[in-house]
């Protein structure tokens, strides 16, 4: 990986791949590489960018006092790779960044791939959700054991509908890396709290949109992705059967399938000549 810095924070990222650009931004407790299986399903004719951000994985620094400096990060990354307008893919909180990104800056993006964004979870009654957040943060904060509080979160949120979860199937290196940033995440539990961007700001959004919503994780995620799909005007949704919170480590193949789709119908609307590249 090469470090680029962008807003006064060193970026961990990877390219691979020519052609159209896509740009990768992973959720809370995950790195760049959980996107690998992804990746070896994509053509040649794709420019994959990957990266960890600002406080995770190998992007050394502080991590992000609010959320909005990630989507800011993004939208410098794009411009220091001349690699405008990006396919962007989200997942779970990284699709709430796609979204902020395509708001404040709709130049640099072509179309999205949203996998389970977590759009406004925070406003989705829940008694569960509040409960399970609620015991994770007061191990945090009582028994000061943020890896113990990280993990506790990591196996709920990657829960399936009929028992177990995705977290403990992992390669033990993503396992590894994952509680490495545990206090990274579990202060970015916190910042989405403050749910955004608003509904009013994203039905703005006029760019093709593809919703990816597995069948076997918690239902808040699943509201949370449906609540992206009501706000942006362009969006459908695709569900896939088998799959939990993180669609993209369960069915890579049809994660990639779904972001060529969305390559190429963002090709259309801007057309390749149109490319800043």
């Amino acid at each position: 990986m090469k470090v680029i810095e962008v807003n006064g924070a060193p970026l961990a990222c990877a390219e691979r791949g020519s052609g159209s650009p896509v740009l990768f931004i992973h959720g809370t407790g995950s790195n760049s590489g959980t996107f690998e299986p992804v990746l070896g399903h994509l053509p040649g004719t794709v420019r994959a960018i990957t990266y960890d951000r600002r406080g995770y994985g190998s992007s050394a620094g502080p991590p992000a006092r609010r959320l909005g400096e990630h989507a800011r990060d993004a939208a410098a990354l794009l411009e220091v790779l001349d690699a405008r307008p990006a396919t962007v893919v989200g997942s779970s909180s990284g699709g709430v960044l796609a979204l902020r990104l395509a708001v404040a800056r709709p130049d640099l993006v072509s179309a999205l791939v949203l996998i389970e964004p977590v759009y406004q979870a925070a406003l989705i009654p829940s008694p569960s959700t509040a409960a399970a957040v609620g015991r994770v943060m007061l191990r945090w904060a009582l028994r000061r054991d943020p890896k113990g509080a990280a993990l506790r979160y990591y196996r709920w949120a990657t829960g399936y509908a009929g028992g177990g979860n995705q977290f403990d199937t992992y390669p033990e290196e993503w396992q590894r890396a994952a509680l490495s940033d545990a206090r990274t995440a579990l202060r970015e539990v916190v910042q989405a709290m403050v749910p955004g961007p608003g509904p009013s700001a994203v039905r703005r959004i006029a760019r093709p949109t593809t919703v990816l919503i597995g069948d076997t994780g918690l239902p808040v995620f699943h509201e949370a992705s449906r609540r992206a799909l009501r706000a942006v005007p362009q969006a459908r949704e695709v569900t896939v059967p088998g799959a939990a919170h993180f669609v993209h480590s369960d069915e890579p193949a049809v994660c990639a399938a779904a972001i060529v789709d969305a390559v190429d119908m963002g090709e259309r609307l801007w057309g390749a000549s149109n490319r800043s590249c």
